[in-house]
């Protein structure tokens, strides 16, 4: 039973990374596996560990990046209570809707 938890973690984890979804949270899991492999498996690993714990750290303080489904995500939730309180959204109404939300040329 644990093997499978572990294992669904693991996958479920990076699936979750690698998509940008909830991509701070999917990283919690891997700095407690990295911790307990140095730890208890392989404690002169220590530079490849640190290593990972690099890679997490910055997904952690900087999320996923503009390309990925937390970004997409709020801007749908943005769009949807801009809606709900009655503004309307100034570049859906535009007949030039090329153009993004700030007024970047697209």
């Amino acid at each position: 039973m644990r093997r499978h938890f572990q294992a669904a973690t693991e996958v479920g984890g990076s699936i979750l990374i690698l998509l940008g979804l909830a991509t701070r949270l999917a990283t919690l899991p891997f700095f407690g596996m990295i911790l307990t492999i140095q730890l208890f498996v392989f404690p002169h690993a220590w530079p490849e560990h640190l290593t990972w714990t690099a890679i997490l750290l910055v997904l952690v303080t900087r999320g996923a990046g503009a390309v990925s489904l937390d970004r997409l995500l709020g801007h749908w939730v943005d769009r949807r209570h801009q809606e709900s309180a009655g503004r309307p959204d100034p570049v859906s109404r535009r007949p030039d809707a090329r153009l993004t939300r700030r007024g970047d040329a697209g």
